[in-house]
């Protein structure tokens, strides 16, 4: 156990060398000079296929869809033109339906009526009072910080 060197300590035989540089610099060069040419030629190749596309005639005669001459409105849900309106008169068609009566299927006889009226009917038939004030809740207990308790030491 004699070269056995303590936990912590360099060994006096260790290379005390370092890195100059983790980045070497000539590579990364190398790197960015071939994807500027890569972009420069594709460009170019792109350009010249876009000059050979407009210097092709078109063939004569090729009949036009008829679904490219009329214009065609997509399936709904479309989007809206006006939201804000369109959320006024949403919430008027549903406010007029929460405080009317009408029928909902005329075959079973069922109806809606206000939704003041159904409240009110709902509280009656519970035993509730509805001109009676409402009831206080009591506020439950915060529970405070938890408490720490002392465990026993751990033994061998």
């Amino acid at each position: 156990m004699a070269d056995a060197i303590p936990q912590g300590h360099p060994s006096p035989k260790a290379d005390r060398r370092h890195e100059g540089s983790d980045i070497k610099y000539r590579n990364l060069l190398w790197i960015a000079l071939a994807m500027l040419a890569l972009a420069f030629t594709i460009h170019v190749a792109l350009w010249y296929q876009m000059l050979l596309f407009r210097a092709t005639p078109q063939k004569p005669g090729v009949a036009v869809s008829p679904l490219a001459l009329s214009p065609q409105v997509p399936p709904p849900p479309r989007l809206q033109g006006n939201p804000a309106d369109d959320l006024a008169q949403f919430r008027s068609a549903q406010n007029t339906l929460l405080n009317s009566y009408g029928w909902v299927d005329r075959k079973t006889g069922a109806v809606h009526i206000p939704i003041d009226r159904a409240m009110d009917l709902y509280l009656r038939e519970n035993g509730v009072n509805p001109n009676s004030p409402a009831p206080v809740l009591s506020q439950p207990e915060r529970p405070g910080p938890p408490t720490l308790t002392p465990h026993a030491p751990l033994t061998p």
